[in-house]
């Protein structure tokens, strides 16, 4: 019985190291977009004109951004996928 115990405490450990991490990354993002929409609505406020877009589109745009941070967070893809692309390996 103490192996069963001991088996379900270590995959609990690495589930909730799992879901912690899933939870802080969510958290950091979110975090990130409100400091992204203060600083710009700071300086959209300043001078409205200076902007191309209306704030309430820029606000949409950041959390565009934040939401699809994972399909445009390239630099964390494997490099070797890269060098086969630009070297054409990828089409064998």
């Amino acid at each position: 019985m103490k192996k069963y115990i001991s088996f379900f405490r270590v995959r609990f450990s690495v589930g909730i190291q799992y879901r912690m991490a899933a939870i802080t990354a969510l958290t950091t993002q979110l975090i990130w977009g409100m400091m992204e929409c203060l600083a710009y609505k700071v300086i959209y406020d300043s001078n409205p004109g200076s902007f191309s877009m209306e704030y309430s589109a820029l606000v949409s745009y950041i959390w565009l951004k934040e939401a699809f941070f994972a399909l445009f967070n390239t630099w964390a893809m494997d490099n070797d996928l890269f060098q086969m692309i630009l070297d054409g390996g990828i089409a064998y």
